[in-house]
Parts: C-alpha cells; sequence; structure tokens
C-alpha cells in the first residue's frame, strides 16, 4: 500500500492556496484595439511660454460645444470588433489641465483622475472608458518637441501634435487598463509656428485628428508563474511520498 506523507499534502495545499491568491479573481472581457477619428476639427491651446502656470485646453470640437466632441469609430480589433461596428458615432470630452470657466473637464497633467465616460462609442453606452491620466509628454529632443502634455513633430511641411492617455475600460464586473494616442495634423507649417499659434487666445485649429486606443489583460506575473512552479514542486513531493 501507498501513502503520501502529511509534509506533501501540506506542500500541495499551501502551493494550491498561494496560486489561488495570486490569480485574478475575475478576467478582463474587452480587449482589443478602437481606432476612431474626429468629426469636426480639434484645436488645442498652451501656455504662453515661458509661462508654466497658465491652463492649456485641448478642443475635439470647435466652437466649444458643451465640453464634448464628436467623434466616429475606425477600425476595430480583438473583443471590440463585434461590439463597434465602423462608423459608430461616440463622444469625447474636452480638457483643461487646470480648473477654469469655461465648462472643460479638469485634467491635471501627470495626476491620476477618474473621469467616467471619457469617450463613448454609441454602440456600447454600457461600457464606461474612464481616463485615469494625461502623461507629461516623454521622448523630447531632436525632432521632437514637447510642451506639457504636447508632443510636436515636424514631418516634412506638416506638424503633428500628440498625447498620450492613460485609463481602464469598465464592462460589467471587469476593469482593462487601456493606452491610447490622439494626433492632430497642421499642414504647411511648423512646430515654432504651431507653438506661437497655440500661445494665443483660442489657441490653433487642427486639419484632421484622430485617435486609438489599446487595451489588454497584462501577462501573468511572475508571483503568478511562481505559485505554478510551487504546485508544480509540491505533486512532485507527493510522486516521490507515494511511491515509497
Amino acid at each position: 500500500m501507498k501513502f503520501i506523507t502529511t509534509g506533501a499534502i501540506k506542500g500541495a495545499l499551501l502551493a494550491a492556496l498561494l496560486l489561488a491568491t495570486v490569480t485574478p479573481a475575475s478576467a478582463a472581457v474587452l480587449n482589443g484595439t478602437v481606432g476612431f477619428s474626429g468629426t469636426r476639427l480639434f484645436s488645442f491651446s498652451i501656455p504662453a511660454l515661458p509661462d508654466p502656470t497658465a491652463i492649456s485646453y485641448i478642443d475635439f470640437q470647435n466652437p466649444v460645444d458643451g465640453g464634448f466632441g464628436e467623434l466616429v469609430s475606425g477600425g476595430t480589433l480583438g473583443d471590440y470588433t463585434a461590439l463597434i461596428p465602423v462608423s459608430t458615432a461616440g463622444t469625447i470630452k474636452d480638457m483643461a489641465t487646470a480648473a477654469n470657466a469655461n465648462g472643460y473637464t479638469v485634467v491635471p497633467v501627470g495626476v491620476p483622475v477618474s473621469i467616467d465616460n471619457f469617450i463613448t462609442f454609441a454602440s456600447i453606452p454600457a461600457v464606461n472608458f474612464r481616463l485615469t491620466s494625461l502623461p507629461l509628454a516623454a521622448n523630447c529632443g531632436g525632432p521632437v518637441t514637447c510642451v506639457g502634455a504636447f508632443q510636436l513633430v515636424q514631418n516634412g511641411s506638416n506638424v503633428s501634435v500628440s498625447i498620450n492617455i492613460l485609463g481602464e475600460v469598465l464592462s460589467g464586473p471587469d476593469t482593462t487598463p487601456f493606452s491610447g494616442n490622439i494626433t492632430a495634423q497642421f499642414l504647411g507649417t511648423n512646430v515654432g509656428a504651431v507653438i506661437a499659434g497655440a500661445s494665443v487666445p483660442g489657441g490653433i485649429l487642427a486639419n484632421s485628428w484622430s485617435g486609438a486606443i489599446v487595451s489588454e489583460v497584462p501577462e501573468p506575473s511572475t508571483i503568478t508563474m511562481l505559485g505554478l512552479g510551487l504546485a508544480a514542486m509540491a505533486f512532485g513531493a507527493r510522486r516521490r511520498s507515494s511511491s515509497k
């Protein structure tokens, strides 16, 4: 008759407990990419240099329309393919980097926020695309000029101005982090002229703008892998004990 030692049983239970505590209780259900573009012009303003305390504005529809810009969905991948048909209408909230009297949604650069329904799609009204951060622009230098949250790049005779956004998609009990990028195109100009135009009241208007968000479930953590390793070790110990 073969016996399993008490130590092997304890080891297996410990490994199972550890694995249960490090495995997420609920897997995110919305993963993939959602592209969209503005149905009207994008405008933005930046502090008149060198005044870093002034407020920056990002307006996705001009003139100001009560705090929302119109958008239309483009290509979708992953779980979004069936949820957001091409040409689905939506909205995106206009932003200001500090409190002001103009009715914009306040999103300080680099400061955690929690802004529900920052982006909406008419086809999935129950899904909440929540904004959690407007990061400070990065990868600056050379052909890239950064001002606050804005990254400006000279592309021949055109200039692209980008902002990055971070957030989370809430659908029922599940939450999935997302990262995104929104880019406006300014034609027949240069970075210096765009900055100068954005530094006056009213800011500067783009010729077009578009964006995309990408959400996905993170890869298994090293802690989870450690739990699997311990479970395998416990199983091996059980096999050795039962063979005695």
